[in-house]
């Protein structure tokens, strides 16, 4: 008898730290997300104007004769 309410109490605890650590666990997730979504945006601009200068430098060549 008188362990079931401590036995309730214990469950609502353990749920409360469950959903707590799930609630941890998708803001990480979200923010590794986020930063491959950032770090992928800037190695596509990097690879951008890398061919861009190197399209730019083969028309310069190229337009002087060389």
């Amino acid at each position: 008898m008188y362990g079931e309410p401590v036995r309730a109490t214990h469950l609502r605890l353990t749920c409360a730290r469950a959903d707590a650590e799930l609630i941890a666990v998708r803001r990480r997730a979200r923010r590794m997300e986020l930063i491959t979504a950032a770090v992928l945006a800037a190695l596509t601009i990097l690879i951008t104007v890398a061919c861009m200068s190197v399209v730019g430098w083969a028309a310069a060549k190229f337009a002087m004769g060389y």
